[in-house]
């Protein structure tokens, strides 16, 4: 009897083994997005697109497990596109997924695919107060490259949102109406998810986190709320409004109205202080807390440049780890990289660093004079097309005139 018990035993784990190296070849077999759904039939979810820190940031860079995906102009810096490379030859083969006259922000990794935004100037009429100055899409391409990238949503959101988030099998993002809404990774089925009106700070796999409009002693505020992804349990953090906030593990990061960092934790309490330098675009990942701050002349105390600091978690061992050579607007954080647009008046620089900040490599210089070449070729072609329609109108009315000359 012990004997038959002991080989059901050995049978059901020969079983459970079996089922096991089953269900892992058939997720390395399928394609990504059918990997996800088949993930989160067992609740397990799939990587996050891109950081809330890197989207707050622009989303100028993704990644997966293999290749970056990054924001890039062409040789002569007339179209702006999205490049891949092997994160283990980042100087290597750049293939080139996609290109166009627009800017590019949000890129997100999930799946198969490669989800962004683009954001074109739209030509309108300068009295009129409601017309949609910028075209903006979302798209997506394959990351193989071995299609035209699909338009998703075709200018149905909010004039000026550069946001997207790309996680749990939908992509977020803020509608028309300045509603949160959502819709499938196809574009599809898209649906609000409130009626706040407020847009959204950041979106993450757990949580969302938006402002709502208060009035206290007859001043108008703002008040900053988290809830579930899913809308519910919807709730102000601390009273106040917090800007630049980022979702890290049990904290939220942020600053307050003045620059200064703080981290509270997700339930409202143990606010601390984690530095009171003026601090401009926070990003968070396990490699710490990275931010740029202004360096100063100590003779006429003017801004020089950014410099890029690193501190831990906790706010210690906070230091400097690169100075750039002007500005920036741009800071992600990647597995192994810190990426980042180093720019002056004349160029702008698409550079990444170790976490450390001792090895630098530059992905690419983009010259302003090339690349703003394209709106002046745009603004010469309307005026062409311009003194064309005048001239056409000026020989109808001289052969109108001549007519009547004639009768």
């Amino acid at each position: 009897m012990g004997e038959k018990k002991t080989q059901k035993s050995k049978w059901n784990i020969v079983l459970i083994v079996g089922i096991v190296i089953l269900a892992i070849a058939i997720l390395l077999i399928c394609s990504g997005s059918l990997r996800h759904a088949i993930l989160r039939l067992f609740g397990i979810e799939a990587k996050d697109g891109n950081t809330a820190g890197n989207i707050n940031n622009l989303g100028y860079a993704a990644e997966d497990g293999k290749y970056l995906y990054y924001m890039a102009p062409n040789s002569n810096g007339q179209y702006i596109g999205i490049n891949k490379v092997k994160k283990s030859d980042l100087t290597g083969e750049q293939i080139r997924l996609v290109e166009g006259t627009w800017e590019i922000a949000s890129i997100n990794s999930y799946g198969d695919y490669i989800y962004f935004v683009t954001l074109s100037q739209n030509q309108v009429d300068e009295n009129d107060t409601t017309a949609d100055e910028v075209d903006n899409k979302i798209h997506r391409v394959k990351k193989n490259g071995d299609q035209k990238d699909e338009v998703l949503n075709d200018n149905e959101f909010n004039n000026y949102a550069y946001k997207i988030a790309v996680t749990g099998g939908k992509i977020y993002y803020i509608g028309e109406d300045e509603c949160i809404w959502y819709m499938d990774l196809d574009g599809k089925n898209k649906t609000k998810m409130n009626e706040n009106a407020t847009g959204f700070e950041l979106v993450t796999n757990k949580y969302i986190i938006y402002n709502m409009p208060k009035v206290e002693n007859g001043k108008e505020t703002s008040v900053t709320y988290i809830m579930d992804r899913s809308g519910k349990n919807a709730r102000e953090v601390n009273g106040e409004r917090l800007f630049t906030p980022i979702i890290y593990k049990d904290y939220i990061y942020y600053l307050t109205e003045d620059r200064y960092l703080h981290r509270i934790g997700l339930d409202g309490k143990n606010d601390e202080m984690l530095s009171d330098a003026k601090i401009y675009n926070l990003n968070v990942s396990d490699n710490g807390v990275y931010y740029f701050n202004e360096i100063k002349s100590q003779t006429t105390g003017a801004t020089q440049a950014l410099a890029l600091y690193r501190m831990d978690l906790d706010g210690k061992n906070n230091k400097k780890i690169y100075t750039l050579e002007e500005s920036s607007n741009s800071l992600c954080l990647l597995e192994d990289w810190v990426f980042f647009l180093d720019s002056n008046d004349e160029e702008g620089r698409m550079e990444i660093v170790s976490p450390d900040g001792k090895q630098k490599i530059d992905l690419f210089a983009l010259y302003y004079a090339d690349y703003y070449y394209l709106d002046e070729l745009i603004e010469e072609r309307k005026n062409e097309l311009e003194e064309a329609e005048e001239t056409v109108t000026e020989e109808g009315a001289s052969e109108e005139t001549t007519e009547n000359v004639a009768e």
